[in-house]
């Protein structure tokens, strides 16, 4: 917003100007700053009305000069043409300034200066004025103000080179420079004297071993054995010999025998990205053996695996590595009947708590696998950046379904 300010003066003429030829015209003198009192230097609309009264009145004349151009330090002049008859009345005149589209208040009374007033006194006379005798001279008045700077003036040529100054004192020696590169290898020296001859090494290893020889033939047939008895240990009891191929429809153990399932990340793949892009990015470092995200994004992947047929799913382990606390990482069996009905055998979720490598296990499980009527699903999630290392189900069997 641009702030006006003015200064000004003003020569206000009350007669009928026929003894002498006084300038009909008002000088006006203003400056013109922004609100940081800033000079405002550019072309500027102003418009001056003369009224009767400091508010409402009568508008009694308007003058518009148009544009005026303040100088470098805003200031202006303009001179006011009004009519002389705008001052015939002994009422006050009121003058009211315009500055582009701001109209300024209050107005600004304009009074007589003693040219007037002596016209004033001349316009009273019949007759003519009678020359009287010159009076003395007064004294001189105040210096009025100074003046607006005028523009600087053009930047004057470029002198002649002056001469040469004296040579200086030698400056003080630098640092030592840096080592320098290494140099080429030298050319490769003659060849040694040849070193004593060195002991019998030790013995080396024993050779593959040859070929089986042919087998002999076969002897005569042992009395029949009996073999139906009624522990549950007879397996583990008797000394089975046979010739040629044998297969057992069905076994059983003494007790049940553990066993570990291991879940390599490799087996993984993408099923969806939790996000408005359907392209997987995920990583499947073959190299340490982990699965991660490529970025800080939700996503899920799927393996299929195959458990013994009659197994008992006991237990699970999973284990990650968190880079940042509270990423997320879940790890799920399914069993899925071929009409798409999926049932949850366990679950294990882990909150990262601290960086590093980590652990989730669960125990207790009591699921029995059956190949013949359901499928087995992994599901992972990986929530940002950690990583999936791999998995244990660990399970027992004694005895396959039939």
């Amino acid at each position: 917003m641009k702030k006006w300010i003015f200064v000004f003066s003003a020569l206000i003429f009350v007669i009928s100007f026929h003894a002498y030829a006084i300038p009909q015209v008002i000088n006006f003198q203003g400056r013109l700053t922004s609100s940081d009192a800033t000079p405002i230097t550019t072309p500027t609309s102003v418009t001056f009305r003369l009224y009767d009264a400091l508010t409402e009145g009568l508008l009694i004349a308007t003058y518009s000069p148009g544009s005026i151009t303040p100088d470098n330090n805003g200031a202006f002049s303009a001179l006011l043409n009004f009519d002389s008859s705008c001052f015939n009345s002994t009422d006050p005149r009121y003058l009211e300034i315009q500055v582009g589209t701001q109209t300024l208040s209050p107005r600004q009374q304009i009074v007589a200066v003693p040219y007037a007033y002596r016209a004033i006194t001349a316009e009273s006379l019949s007759g003519g004025i009678p020359t009287g005798p010159t009076g003395p001279t007064g004294p001189t008045g105040p210096t009025g103000a100074a003046g607006a700077t005028g523009p600087t003036g053009p930047t004057g040529g470029t002198g002649g080179v002056g001469p040469a100054g004296a040579t200086g004192p030698v400056g003080s020696t630098g640092p030592t420079g840096g080592t320098g590169g290494v140099g080429p290898a030298g050319a490769t020296g003659p060849v040694g004297s040849t070193g004593p001859t060195g002991g019998i090494g030790g013995v080396g290893p024993a050779g593959p071993t040859g070929p089986t020889g042919p087998t002999g033939a076969t002897g005569p047939a042992g009395p029949a054995g009996d073999i139906t008895g009624s522990s549950p240990n007879w397996l583990k009891a008797a000394t089975l010999e046979v010739a040629g191929s044998f297969k057992a429809s069905s076994m059983s153990f003494a007790s049940p025998v553990t066993r570990y399932y291991s879940i390599n990340p490799a087996i993984f793949t993408p099923k969806q990205r939790l996000s408005y892009d359907d392209n997987a990015y995920f990583m499947k470092d073959y190299d340490t053996g982990y699965l991660k995200n490529e970025n800080n994004e939700g996503q899920v992947y799927l393996a299929s695996i195959s458990l013994p047929h009659g197994a008992k799913i006991t237990g699970a382990t999973m284990y990650s590595q968190h880079f940042v606390v509270s990423q997320q990482i879940y790890f799920n069996l399914y069993n899925v009947n071929f009409t798409g009905t999926s049932t949850e055998i366990f679950t294990l979720g882990k909150t990262g708590v601290s960086n590093g490598y980590q652990s989730e296990s669960v125990s207790g499980l009591n699921h029995t696998v059956n190949n013949q009527n359901y499928s087995y699903m992994l599901y992972l999630y990986l929530g940002g950046y950690p990583k999936f290392c791999g998995a244990v189900i660990t399970y027992t069997i004694d005895s396959p379904l039939p």
